[in-house]
Formats: C-alpha cells, sequence, structure tokens
C-alpha cells in the first residue's frame, strides 16, 4: 500500500494511522514493545529513515 501511494502521490504519507482490535488494557505495553519495532523496521524497508 505505501509503494501504491507513492507512485500515485509521488510522496510518501505523512501520517499513517493504525488500527489494533483485540488488545486489553494489560496487554498495551507488550504490544508497543512487540509490534511497534516490527512496523517501524517495515516502514524503514519501504524507504530509509521513514519510520
Amino acid at each position: 500500500a505505501l509503494k501504491a501511494f507513492f507512485m500515485q502521490n509521488n510522496a510518501m504519507p505523512e501520517r499513517i494511522v493504525i488500527y489494533r482490535d483485540g488488545v486489553g488494557d494489560g496487554q498495551l505495553q507488550a504490544v508497543y514493545e512487540h509490534e511497534l519495532p516490527q512496523i517501524e523496521e517495515t516502514f524503514n524497508k519501504v524507504q530509509e529513515g521513514y519510520a
């Protein structure tokens, strides 16, 4: 989706909103610690320094 956005707009999006369902309050920290680095790594694979 990021590559398609770039091809259409010749720029990467300034903001990306990710909705995450099915996580209880007690699991939020684990999601931040585990999933957020994976998301940032993926963004950097698309374009260096993007995350």
